[in-house]
């Protein structure tokens, strides 16, 4: 059993989106299998993560704030084409 951790880190031209689950404390989470994935869109066009992991760094159930960082290529669902997300983090967002 674990917490579900949705995730949206936007911009005025594009985003990252991470479903993460389930989240019991630090760790490593695939985004390739388990029900976790990650979703990376510029404008109305989403690609969707095909391989790539989030590392939960910090999970703190008492203050309820959530710290880590990911990286995952996102596959664009109407073409086919890659693009690779690095050196995503995220600091101390509530939960």
């Amino acid at each position: 059993m674990g917490t579900t951790l949705t995730i949206g880190l936007v911009n005025a031209t594009n985003g990252v989106a991470l479903t993460l689950t389930p989240v019991t404390g630090p760790g490593t989470i695939s985004l390739a299998s388990g029900g976790s994935l990650g979703l990376y869109s510029v404008g109305s066009t989403g690609s969707l993560a095909s391989t790539g992991s989030v590392q939960i760094t910090t999970f703190d159930t008492a203050t309820r704030k959530v710290s880590g960082t990911f990286s995952f290529d996102a596959t664009d669902l109407a073409t086919g084409t890659v693009t690779r997300i690095t050196n995503g983090t995220f600091s101390n967002l509530t939960f």
